[in-house]
């Protein structure tokens, strides 16, 4: 895997400097129940949907540079990298501690919707001289990237022209942001 440069420039993968931010999208196999799917069909019974989904994981800002935009044009490039993959995939998923108030707010606010609780989870208690595992409660969290694949597709159609995608774009950007 590459790495680029959010605003790429010819002939340049890499800047020099401190790093500010770091997420990872991978592809993974994922479970989501029926009930857990946008729209549960109450008459049919509760089944797991096992199948690769692309997740988003370590996202992480230095405090310093918080607030400046860096964590979503992070998230942003992740979202469009799961797009262009060969898997057609049309959502990504993410998982986040149940006590990390201001991510729950921060994926929220980008169209992520939590679909399940889950309490059995455990993480590496840092305290100490010797790593621990304690439980915790993480939440799966997802968005569907319906909108933003048909906007890429459109793109690459008609890269150059004003199109609908460039209005939508807009109205995405007013709307939901």
């Amino acid at each position: 895997p590459a790495i680029n440069n959010l605003i790429p420039e010819p002939g340049q993968d890499y800047v020099r400097g401190e790093v500010l931010g770091f997420c990872e999208v991978t592809e993974r196999e994922y479970a989501l129940t029926t009930a857990s799917l946008p729209v549960p069909d109450q008459t049919a019974p509760n089944t797991t949907e096992l199948r690769v989904r692309p997740l988003l994981t370590n996202l992480s800002v230095k405090k310093q540079a918080r607030k400046s935009g860096i964590g979503g044009k992070l998230v942003d490039a992740c979202e469009q990298a799961a797009l262009q993959w060969d898997n057609g995939h049309d959502e990504i998923i993410l998982e986040v501690e149940d006590d990390n108030r201001k991510a729950l707010q921060f994926y929220a606010k980008r169209g992520y919707q939590e679909v399940f609780v889950d309490p059995a989870c455990r993480r590496f208690n840092t305290n100490g001289f010797l790593l621990s595992k304690e439980r915790c409660t993480k939440i799966c969290m997802r968005k569907r990237l319906a909108l933003q694949k048909a906007l890429l597709a459109d793109e690459n159609v008609n890269s150059g022209k004003a199109t609908l995608s460039a209005f939508l774009k807009s109205i995405t950007n007013t709307v939901f942001r």
